[in-house]
């Protein structure tokens, strides 16, 4: 079992004290969608450096754009970047393209029957 720890709707000074604190404690770091609107993958990626014992997630929730998105957030140091399962077929085929090896597609089922 894996634990995973969720960090939205804080500021950066906050975030980066939590990322200190739970580097290595949580299994995941995930870096939620609302992180990533206020602050943009730039700013996000420098937090995420910190989290050098954990394995860092951004909650980007692709709807569209997929391989660009997808490229961006690995680019920007994300190991996990998620899609929405409502996505188009072709969209969510674009991201795991855009997946590799060492990095992991997920797929938010929200809205999904």
């Amino acid at each position: 079992m894996k634990l995973q720890v969720a960090i939205d709707r804080k500021s950066l000074t906050e975030t980066e004290q939590l990322v200190r604190s739970l580097n290595g404690v949580a299994d995941i770091i995930e870096f939620g969608t609302s992180l990533i609107k206020d602050f943009g993958f730039n700013d996000v990626s420098k937090l995420a450096q910190l989290a050098r014992h954990s394995r860092v997630l951004y909650d980007i929730k692709t709807v569209d754009e997929g391989a660009y998105e997808f490229h961006s957030g690995f680019y920007y140091g994300a190991d996990y970047l998620t899609v929405m399962g409502s996505a188009s077929p072709s969209t969510i085929a674009l991201c795991y393209k855009e997946t590799n090896a060492i990095q992991h597609m997920m797929i938010d089922l929200t809205d999904v029957p």
